[in-house]
């Protein structure tokens, strides 16, 4: 993701890419914990003083998505390092994700999300809350076949029904990998994504525009 880093850097953003535990060294929630502890270490622990304690945006592709939506709707994830969502994410974006995607049918997802009882818990739709988070984007490819566009749909149609802040971009003729591609200078021309993310984020600039009122 050297390509998504350069992306945002060229449009003045200071840009960590973490990294984070998977299957089958892991199972849910060990991803989101390291990513809880990543955003902790860049606004409280690194030595730039340009991160200290500011607003920090959330951005990821597929997987990447489903743990930046799921930080900033469930704010226990960023609680347990000490963090409010509030007052540490100014907003949010998601390309391609997956925040809606029960049943599980694959043996692999049921075993990295755990018993039936508890799915509902590892999707970020069931978080969904009214104007207690940050804003949202969510862009999805129309012609994606991994990670169906309905998944943003649903999410972005829940946070509206309620009051959330949610907006939301389909882009056409464009896939799973093909969406972040256009993040790479030579690809840019095919789809809007860093201009659309640049500016949805530019709107944005400070956080605590919300209350921690919820779990």
């Amino acid at each position: 993701y050297l390509f998504a880093a350069e992306a945002f850097a060229s449009r003045g953003y200071i840009t960590a890419i973490p990294d984070y535990r998977l299957y089958p060294s892991v199972r849910f929630p060990a991803f989101l914990e390291d990513a809880a502890t990543s955003v902790d270490w860049l606004r409280n622990r690194s030595d730039r003083e340009a991160t200290r304690g500011k607003p920090i945006y959330l951005v990821g592709h597929s997987a990447g998505a489903y743990i930046a939506a799921m930080l900033e709707l469930a704010p226990r994830w960023l609680a347990t390092s000490g963090n409010g969502v509030c007052n540490t994410v100014a907003a949010a974006v998601g390309l391609a994700g997956p925040y809606d995607f029960l049943p599980l049918k694959s043996e692999t997802l049921k075993d990295i999300f755990g018993p039936r009882r508890d799915r509902a818990t590892t999707q970020p739709i069931h978080y969904a809350d009214g104007k207690n988070a940050p804003p949202l984007l969510l862009i999805s490819g129309e012609t994606d076949r991994a990670v169906r566009h309905r998944n943003s749909q649903r999410l972005a149609a829940r946070l509206r029904e309620i009051g959330g802040r949610a907006d939301i971009w389909l882009y056409d003729d464009t896939g799973h990998v093909g969406l972040v591609a256009t993040l790479a200078k030579p690809l840019r021309g095919l789809a809007p994504t860093l201009d659309d993310t640049d500016q949805f984020l530019r709107k944005h600039r400070s956080a605590k525009a919300c209350s921690e009122t919820r779990q």
